[in-house]
């Protein structure tokens, strides 16, 4: 099966930027190991790094420049198949006709500056020597003329084009507080001797900078100006202004300058961040408890909750605002962390839960029992004591925080809780009361058992009665059983 090569852009000509980055991609979908190479048409240097990675090559030519002006030949060899495919790269400004023109004495000629990728481009026509034109230029669109008519001698020049597209660029996002630095750059100048930039923030200017001839530089070069800047909300919605500025030729009757605007939004990193436990973070167990957290910041933080771990690691447990617990468990208390983020930044806190198990208390039925609740903080604390009931928590009137039950009954026994409140919060403690029937005691004097008493303490002096009267009828010889 024969191979199919693929180059990337696919366009026969590639228009590119002078100082920009450009990449030239040559694939093959039917070789499973290709081998390629690539070259320029007349075998001039590639001025560019080829990386090749599977069935796919890239050319990389960063930054382009006039060398990189080439047809280029991507070749690709599998097995006994070569084939090769080609590609045209061009540059973004461009002069028409040609590098180079003969003209008569006498003749009209025109000489075009194209410019491709500027939306609204600013032309600038001078002589190498800084002569006089000597012509007229027209300006429309993306493209500007130079008319000469008629050719003189005095028309013999190097001409050159300059198009001046000035770009904003930050060090990185603008936060309040933090310095940043702002860029403002004119790619692609030459000469650049009579090019000023200004930058403004709102009507104020914050830095101008005037380039000088520099006779060494014969190429297309970047210039820029930077300045560092510490924003605040207040920036937000003023405008960074770049403003370049080309000194115009005594024969031209419009200034040239370009600018380039950016409005300013300065982001808050999250601070302030604060949680709100309800009612309590030390609780008993089978409560309920929300946490809630909030964060202030610009734009608005998104709020995470993490748990720590036993290793001090973190674990994520929820994206909402509130984390709510409608039974706690014993496993449940621990550290919890709250975490506002944005692209500013981030802020945590944290708060550590606590569940306590019921503690409980035991009393015999008929006590009096007193329930008492304390509470040492400042300001003053509101004591409120509940019993618990199927439907919820039942109120109880308590003196000074305390509940008292005279002769208790079984009925009493559950949990009671104390809540204590103030504007700064609230607790929870909890208690268990058992109340435990007393022991019933047998009736040993019952109807029969009195009468075998009774009938018991007489039969014992009858017989000493008998006892004695035998023993005086045996003494005197005889024996009446009568009598006895």
């Amino acid at each position: 099966q024969a191979s199919q090569i693929d180059i990337f852009p696919s366009e026969p000509e590639i228009f590119a930027q002078i100082g920009h980055s450009v990449s030239l991609t040559c694939s093959t979908a039917s070789c499973e190991s290709p081998s390629f190479s690539w070259r320029t048409q007349m075998d001039s240097p590639l001025n560019g790094k080829v990386r090749n990675e599977g069935t796919t090559s890239m050319l990389i030519m960063d930054p382009v420049s006039f060398g990189n002006e080439h047809q280029y030949l991507c070749t690709v060899i599998c097995g006994a198949i070569k084939l090769e495919k080609a590609i045209q790269k061009n540059f973004t400004v461009e002069i028409l006709p040609g590098p180079q023109i003969a003209a008569q004495i006498g003749d009209s000629v025109v000489l075009t500056c194209d410019v491709r990728d500027c939306d609204s481009p600013s032309f600038s026509w001078r002589t190498q020597i800084d002569s006089p034109l000597k012509g007229e230029v027209r300006s429309e669109g993306s493209k500007s003329t130079l008319t000469l008519s008629p050719v003189s001698p005095e028309n013999e020049h190097f001409y050159l084009c300059t198009v001046i597209d000035p770009e904003i660029e930050m060090s990185g996002p603008l936060v309040s507080g933090n310095p940043v630095t702002v860029s403002c750059k004119v790619p692609n100048v030459y000469p650049f001797d009579r090019l000023e930039i200004e930058l403004f923030k709102g009507e104020s200017i914050m830095m101008n900078k005037i380039f000088s001839k520099d006779v060494s530089k014969k190429a297309l070069e970047t210039k820029s100006l930077e300045k560092t800047f510490i924003p605040t909300t207040e920036d937000t919605g003023n405008v960074l202004v770049c403003l370049a500025r080309l000194s115009i030729d005594e024969m031209e009757f419009e200034p040239k300058q370009r600018q380039s605007t950016q409005t300013l939004y300065v982001n808050v990193a999250p601070r302030d961040t604060t949680i709100l436990v309800s009612p309590s973070s030390i609780l008993e167990e089978g409560s309920s408890v929300n946490m809630t957290c909030a964060s202030d910041g610009l734009p608005a933080p998104k709020i995470l909750w993490h748990r720590q771990l036993s290793n001090g690691d973190l674990q994520l447990i929820s994206e909402n605002a509130t984390l709510t617990f409608t039974s706690t468990k014993m496993e449940d208390s621990g550290i919890y962390v709250c975490e506002g983020i944005n692209q500013a930044g981030r802020s945590r806190k944290e708060v550590e839960l606590i569940i306590q198990a019921f503690p409980s208390e035991s009393v015999k039925e008929g006590d009096t029992v007193i329930i008492s609740c304390t509470c040492g903080n400042v300001p003053p604390t509101l004591i409120i004591l509940k019993k618990k009931a199927e439907t919820g928590y039942t109120v109880l009137q308590s003196t000074d925080g305390a509940y008292t039950i005279h002769r208790a009954q079984l009925e009493d026994a559950g949990v009671y809780q104390c809540e204590s409140k103030n504007e700064v919060g609230s607790q929870l403690r909890s208690l268990t009361l058992d109340v435990k029937g007393r022991e019933s005691y047998k009736d040993y004097f019952s109807p029969g058992l009195l009468v075998l008493y009774c009938a018991s303490s007489l039969i014992i002096p009858a017989i000493g009665m008998i006892i004695y009267f035998a023993r005086r009828a045996n003494m005197t010889g005889s024996y009446s059983l009568v009598e006895a």
